[in-house]
C-alpha cells in the first residue's frame, strides 16, 4: 500500500488556522502539522496537539516573520537573504532556530522539521537547519523537491524553479547527515489553489510515500504573516481535506494516511 503524509504548515499562526487543521485531521485526511513557536497561538496550538495525540506535530522553522525568540535582528526577507549571503553568521541563525525548537520540546517531542516558505534549501540556513536536526536528534525532515504535472494555476512556478536551483545540494547535505524525507513531495505549485483535482493529480502519480503540504484555516480576514496571500484560500483548502471526495480519493488509489513519525 502507498503511503501519504499529509502535512499542514503554520500551526499556531491563528486561532482560525489552529482550528482549521484540527478539522482538518478530525473529520478530513491532514496527518500531520507543522507549527511555528514564534506565532501569537503557539500556546493553543500545543494544547490542541496534546488533545490530539495521534496528529502527527513538528516545528515550522522560521526566519522570515514575526518576532526573533533568541536574537535582536528581526524575523524577515531582508534577514533571510542576508544569511543567504553569510552577512548573518550561521551561528546566529542557529541560535534563533535552537530556540524554536527549544520551546516545542518543552510540549511535545517534535515529530520532523520542515522551514517556512522553503528557505531550509539556501546555503548557510541550510546548514543551520541540519545542525539542528543533530542537536535535538530529530531524523525527519522536508525535502521540498517537487516533480511538475499539470494545473491550471502556475502562480507559484517562479518559486518551485527557484527552489530547484538549490535542491541538489540539500538532498547532498540530507543524505550525508543520515536525515530521512519522503520520496516525493507536492504542494509548492498548489499553494493557494489547493482542490481535490489536484489531490487526484498528486495520489495518480504518487509510487511508494509521498508528502502534500496543504494550508487549511477557518476564515480570517486577518494574518500575523507579512503579505499572507492565503487568507483568501485558507477555508476552501479545509473544504476539500474534508471532503468526501477527498476521503474517498485515498481508498480509490489505495493510499494510507502516515506521519513523520511513521518513515
Amino acid at each position: 500500500m502507498k503511503k501519504i503524509i499529509v502535512n499542514a504548515d503554520d500551526f499556531g499562526i491563528s486561532k482560525e488556522v489552529n482550528e482549521g487543521i484540527v478539522k482538518g485531521f478530525q473529520d478530513g485526511i491532514i496527518s500531520s502539522t507543522t507549527v511555528m513557536a514564534n506565532m501569537p497561538e503557539f500556546e493553543e496550538a500545543m494544547n490542541l496537539a496534546k488533545k490530539n495525540s495521534k496528529l502527527g506535530v513538528g516545528v515550522h522553522l522560521n526566519v522570515i516573520d514575526g518576532k526573533a525568540l533568541a536574537i535582536k535582528e528581526e524575523l524577515s526577507q531582508k534577514f533571510a537573504v542576508k544569511s543567504i549571503l553569510g552577512l548573518v553568521k550561521r551561528k546566529t541563525v542557529e541560535e534563533e532556530l535552537m530556540a524554536q525548537v527549544e520551546k516545542v520540546v518543552k510540549h511535545i517531542d517534535p515529530s520532523h522539521l520542515d522551514v517556512h516558505q522553503h528557505q531550509g534549501v539556501f546555503p548557510n540556513i541550510r546548514e543551520a537547519v541540519v545542525n539542528v536536526a543533530k542537536e535535538y536528534k530529530i531524523k525527519k525532515i522536508r525535502l521540498p523537491k517537487e516533480n511538475a504535472f499539470s494545473l491550471d494555476d502556475f502562480s507559484q512556478l517562479w518559486k518551485k524553479k527557484l527552489i530547484d536551483t538549490f535542491i541538489p545540494q540539500t538532498k547532498r547535505l540530507y543524505d550525508k547527515n543520515e536525515l530521512i524525507y519522503p520520496e516525493q513531495f507536492f504542494g509548492i505549485l498548489s499553494t493557494g489553489s489547493f482542490n481535490v483535482n489536484y489531490l487526484e493529480s498528486f495520489l495518480k502519480k504518487l509510487k511508494k510515500n509521498g508528502e502534500i503540504m496543504v494550508h487549511p484555516g477557518f476564515y480570517s480576514k486577518e494574518s500575523p504573516l507579512k503579505g499572507d496571500f492565503l487568507v483568501e484560500s485558507k477555508h476552501k483548502e479545509l473544504n476539500a481535506l474534508i471532503s468526501l471526495e477527498a476521503k474517498e480519493l485515498l481508498k480509490k488509489y489505495n493510499v494510507k494516511k502516515i506521519s513523520f513519525k511513521d518513515l
